[in-house]
C-alpha cells in the first residue's frame, strides 16, 4: 500500500479501491485473507480472470479458461454463415479473419493443445461446409491444408506452428536481456540460427556462435578444431569496434528476427512440387485455382471418386465416354511446361485451370439446369492476361572529362552456383572514381537506404572503407545501358579469367557494345 500512495502522490491519480481486487491463492488462511482485506480496503478476486485479453489462473491449463476466444471465433462463423460464399471467399476468411484472431493470445500465452485442435476443428467445419452446425465432407485433412502451395497445401497456416514462431520471438527478446532464462532456451532451443557479429569481442568465446559454423565448445576432435582455425583466419574479421558484438538472425537476410522466418524454421513441410506451383497462377480467382488443386488431388465429386468411398451411384457415368491414351496429369502438364515466350507462359498456365473449371460447370448446367458459354469464360478470366508492354529509353552516359567511371555486373549460373564478375573503367583522366552498377540492391545498400545483409558486412564495410578513402560517387543503371559487363561476366563463366587492357584485344561482340555505347 505504500507503494500505491507514492504513486498516487507523484502522478496526482488516486486508486479507486471500489473498483480494485487482490488476488490470493485459495489455501491462504482466512486471517490472513482478512488481514489483507483490512490493510487494502480491497475486495478478494477469485481466478480464473481475464487480464489484458489473456486468463490468469494458476494450476493446470484447462479449456474453459479459453472458452471466449472460442466464442470470439464462433461469432464471427455465425455472421457469415447465411452469405453464399464460394471456396475462395471461406479461404480468403479463413486465412486473413479467423486465423489472426488467436494471434495475440498466442503471443502472450500457451494454450492447451486441446483449444488449438477445437479451433482447428471449427475452421474446418467452416471452410468445408460454410457453416459449423452441419455435417459436410471435409475432402482434405487441415494439416493437408496447412502446407505452403508449392508443398501441396493451399496456404493456410496451422495454429500450432503460429504458436512455436510467437515464442520464438519471446525467446529472442529473452536472449537481448542475457537473463538466466535466456540462458536457458538459448541453450534448449534456438541458438545455431543465431551469429555473432564481431565489434568489441563482448560475445561468449566458447558458447556463442561467432564463426557461422556453431560454438566452439561444442568442436572436440582435433581434425574439426584445424578446419574452424583455418576457417576464421580466412573469413573472420578481427574486432576492433567500440559497440557490443551484434546478434544476427540467420533465418533472415537482414539479421533481424521475425515471426515469419521461425516459423517457417519450424512448420511441418512436405516435398516441394513444379506443379503445385503452377496450379496457383498469379491472376487466377482462387475457387478456380482451389477447384484445380482438388482436381490434381483427386478430391471432387466425380462417379469414380464417389464409388472409392462406398457411396452407391448409377453403375455407368450418365455423362462421360472412356477414353484411352493420355492421362488427365500429363495433359496438364503438356499446357504447363509447352515451350513458349515468357508473356505467354501466364496464359498457359492458366487455360488448363479455366478449361476445366468450365467443363465442371458445364456439367453442373446439364445436370441442374443451366448454360456456360466461352465468351464468358473469356470475358470473365481470359481477358486480364492480355500482355502489357513497357518501354523506357536506357543510354550508357560518358562521364565529365575529368572523372573514371567503372561500370560492374555479376553473373551466375544457378543459386548457388559457379559466379563471375565483370567490369571495365573508361576515359581515365582524373582522380575522382565513379561507379555504376546495375544492382539497385548493392545501390541501395552501399547508400544505406537498406539493411545489408549480415552475410555480407565484412565486404560491405570494406567496400564503405574504400569508397570514403578516394571521392566516389555510386550511381544505378538499368541492364540495357550496362550491356558490356553483363558480356564480360558470362564470358567469364565460359573461358575463365578474361583481362582487357586495349580496345583491339576486346573480343568482337565486346568492340560491338562498346562503339554502341559512344
Amino acid at each position: 500500500m505504500e507503494s500505491l500512495r507514492k504513486y498516487e502522490k507523484a502522478s496526482g491519480q488516486l486508486v479507486n479501491n471500489d473498483k480494485s481486487y487482490y488476488y490470493i491463492h485459495h489455501k491462504v488462511s482466512a486471517r490472513v485473507n482478512s488481514k489483507i482485506k483490512r490493510h487494502t480496503d480491497m475486495r478478494n478476486g477469485s481466478f480464473t480472470f481475464t487480464y489484458l485479453g489473456c486468463p490468469v489462473f494458476y494450476g493446470r491449463r484447462k479449456l474453459i479458461y479459453y472458452k471466449d476466444l472460442i466464442k470470439k471465433v464462433m461469432k464471427s462463423i455465425l455472421s457469415w454463415q447465411n452469405r453464399l460464399l464460394s471456396f475462395g471467399g471461406r479461404y480468403v476468411l479463413v486465412n486473413h479473419v479467423l486465423q489472426t484472431m488467436p494471434v495475440y493470445l498466442l503471443s502472450a500465452t500457451n494454450p492447451p493443445s486441446g483449444v488449438i485442435k477445437q479451433l482447428h476443428k471449427i475452421f474446418t467445419k467452416f471452410f468445408w461446409s460454410n457453416t459449423v452446425g452441419v455435417k459436410s465432407k471435409h475432402w482434405v485433412a487441415w494439416d493437408k491444408l496447412c502446407l505452403p502451395k508449392d508443398e501441396g497445401g493451399i496456404g493456410l497456416r496451422s495454429l500450432t506452428d503460429i504458436s512455436n514462431a510467437l515464442f520464438a520471438k519471446l525467446w529472442w527478446n529473452f536472449r537481448y536481456g542475457r537473463s538466466l532464462w535466456s540462458s536457458y532456451m538459448l541453450n534448449k532451443y534456438f541458438e545455431p540460427q543465431i551469429f555473432w557479429y564481431l565489434r568489441n569481442g563482448t560475445s561468449r568465446f566458447w558458447y556463442e556462435n561467432w564463426t557461422r559454423l556453431g560454438a566452439l565448445y561444442y568442436i572436440t576432435p582435433d581434425a574439426a578444431r584445424e578446419k574452424e582455425i583455418e576457417h576464421i583466419k580466412d573469413n573472420i574479421k578481427v574486432p576492433d569496434g567500440e559497440e557490443d558484438d551484434e546478434p544476427c538472425w540467420m533465418l533472415e537476410t537482414s539479421g533481424k528476427f521475425s515471426v515469419k522466418s521461425a516459423w517457417e524454421f519450424l512448420r511441418h513441410r512436405e516435398s516441394q512440387q513444379t506443379s503445385y506451383r503452377f496450379m496457383w497462377e498469379k491472376g487466377l480467382p482462387i475457387k478456380i485455382s482451389f477447384f484445380m488443386w482438388r482436381v490434381w488431388k483427386g478430391r471432387i465429386s466425380t462417379d469414380d471418386i464417389l464409388k472409392r468411398m462406398m457411396i452407391n451411384i448409377p453403375s455407368r457415368c450418365w455423362c462421360c465416354i472412356p477414353t484411352d491414351g493420355i492421362g488427365l496429369h500429363q495433359m496438364i502438364m503438356a499446357w504447363w511446361t509447352a515451350e513458349t515466350k515468357s508473356k505467354l507462359q501466364p496464359i498457359y498456365r492458366a487455360m488448363p485451370a479455366v478449361i476445366i473449371w468450365s467443363l465442371w460447370k458445364r456439367r453442373k448446367y446439364i445436370k441442374h439446369g443451366g448454360s456456360v458459354t466461352f465468351y464468358r469464360l473469356k470475358q470473365q478470366h481470359l481477358s486480364r492476361y492480355k500482355p502489357k508492354f513497357y518501354y523506357a529509353k536506357v543510354l550508357w552516359r560518358m562521364p565529365p572529362s575529368e572523372r573514371l567511371k567503372c561500370n560492374t555486373d555479376g553473373s551466375s549460373r544457378g543459386t548457388p552456383g559457379i559466379s563471375s564478375y565483370g567490369f571495365y573503367i573508361r576515359d581515365s583522366s582524373g582522380d575522382l572514381v565513379q561507379l555504376e552498377t546495375d544492382s539497385l540492391v548493392l545501390q541501395n545498400i552501399l547508400q544505406d537506404s537498406w539493411i545489408t545483409p549480415w552475410e555480407l558486412r565484412n565486404q560491405i564495410e570494406e567496400i564503405k572503407q574504400d569508397m570514403r578513402t578516394v571521392q566516389v560517387q555510386s550511381n544505378h543503371i538499368f541492364r540495357e545501358g550496362n550491356k558490356l559487363p553483363d558480356f564480360l561476366a558470362n564470358q567469364t563463366l565460359d573461358h575463365a579469367e578474361i583481362k582487357v587492357h586495349e580496345f583491339k584485344l576486346m573480343p568482337s561482340e565486346g568492340r560491338i557494345i562498346l562503339n554502341m555505347d559512344k
